[in-house]
């Protein structure tokens, strides 16, 4: 997700926690698709749009 990982302090890890929610949350407001439901969850969509 380049450029959506303003909210680490080191970096990813292997554990889900609120950086990694926040940093999906703003990929998900920065896409017309995704920012009517921008949780911060990864679902099926967001997948999508991400690997497309």
């Amino acid at each position: 997700m380049g450029g959506y990982g303003k909210h680490y302090q080191v970096g990813p890890s292997k554990s889900w926690g609120d950086a990694g929610r926040l940093n999906v949350r703003d990929f998900q407001r920065s896409d017309k698709q995704l920012s009517g439901d921008a949780d911060g969850y990864p679902g099926p969509l967001t997948w999508f749009v991400l690997f497309s």
